[in-house]
This record gives C-alpha cells, structure tokens and sequence, in this order.
C-alpha cells in the first residue's frame, strides 16, 4: 500500500511520498506505520500515539505527539455515552474525574498537565466551576482558557487538557 503525506512545518508546507526525504522533525506516514500496541493504542511512525475511544463518537480520547498527550474534550457522560446533566459542580468533578483516569491509563497525571481549555455553557457558571476545577491541581495551576459556547448534549461544561506524555516525565 502506498500512502502520501501532506503536513506543515514551521512556515514551509512539504508534500511527500513514499521513499522522499523529509525534514526530521516531520512526520512521515507510510502503509505499514499504522500498527496496534495495546489497551486500544495505535501507533502511526514513531511520533504518533492514538488511544482510541470506546464511546460510539468519531475520535480519539487521546494522542501523544511531540512529548505531549493531547486529551479530547470530556463532557460529563457516562460509561454508556449518556449524558449526565446535574449542577456545575458535579459535572465538573465527573470530568475530571475521567480526564484523570485517562491520563493514568496513558502513563502521565494531573500533575502533568500543562494546558487547560474549559468550555462553559453561561458565564454565570464561572465562580462555580472554578471552586470545583481548583481542587484538582493542588501543587499550581496549569495555563487555562476559559470561553462561552453552547456544548454537546446541553451540558454546561466541557474541558479538554494538554499534558507532558510518560516519556518526557522526571520521577
């Protein structure tokens, strides 16, 4: 199987195919580089992690790329992929309680975790949320965004981090 690649770098876009040279921070994709690891992780190159997700949806729940895990964005929902609509608070913790799981299952934590988007549905909800959100980074904060829109499921909350992936962690 033949596959072509087409990425950006920098400020120069490169083309590629199977056998061209590329620069070496670039990401080359052939037929055969996309290959199953485990607990649902596919590897595409060496720059590339996919951890797949079990819910019914279109994504991963995480990639690693760069030294950095990159976690979609966590509505509360269950197990079963249905929401579960309750006050600020919890569905705060619901989340982030997810996010934590599946930093762990990925190899890194919270305390890893460098970036912070927080989707929220009025921002008549902000004290709230902040209250819930503060308790999960004891040792400092990691940058955070926090923005207005109307979310998935008329749930009021969604948040999406961006952590250092297992390899670039220090013990």
């Amino acid at each position: 199987m033949h596959l072509s690649a087409s990425f950006c770098y920098g400020p120069r876009h490169y083309a590629s195919s199977a056998g061209s040279e590329l620069p070496s921070a670039s990401i080359y994709i052939s037929g055969t580089a996309l290959r199953h690891l485990f607990n649902g992780a596919y590897i595409v190159s060496q720059a590339i992690t996919r951890f797949s997700s079990t819910l019914p949806f279109p994504f991963s729940r995480a990639v690693q790329a760069g030294g950095f895990l990159f976690l979609s964005g966590q509505v509360s929902m269950s197990e079963q992929a249905e929401p579960m609509r309750s006050d600020i608070t919890t569905q705060t913790h619901n989340i982030m309680a997810a996010i934590e799981r599946t930093l762990q299952s990925c190899g890194s934590s919270l305390n890893a975790v460098v970036k912070v988007t927080a989707w929220l549905s009025d921002m008549k909800h902000f004290a709230e949320f902040n209250q819930a959100y503060a308790a999960y980074f004891p040792a400092g904060f990691p940058a955070r965004s926090v923005v207005c829109a109307k979310l998935a499921f008329e749930l009021d909350v969604e948040i999406e981090v961006q952590a250092l992936a297992p390899d670039q962690l220090t013990s």
